[in-house]
């Protein structure tokens, strides 16, 4: 189905870079706090995921090194975080 398609293993599997997709929904907007929030590896290793999110059009620059996830892609991405977390 559609779900399945959204979540790719490549881009979405990931449960950091998911981690990452929840924390800009929350307003988090640059990689540098978004290392500091998610304590999941070094700025390097979230501009990774960032830039990998960024190429599968879950995230997109709006403003010098600030991130927020593109309108479109907020209503997939919150019934794909509600069902990776179970509905919680």
């Amino acid at each position: 189905g559609l779900l399945s398609k959204l979540i790719s293993a490549q881009t979405l599997g990931n449960p950091v870079r998911l981690s990452i997709l929840r924390a800009v929904l929350g307003g988090t907007e640059t990689v540098a706090a978004l290392a500091a929030e998610l304590g999941a590896g070094t700025a390097g290793q979230i501009y990774h995921h960032v830039n990998q999110l960024s190429a599968q059009g879950w995230l997109a620059a709006h403003a010098r090194s600030r991130y927020r996830v593109p309108a479109p892609r907020v209503i997939p991405l919150l019934a794909i975080l509600t069902a990776a977390t179970g509905g919680n």
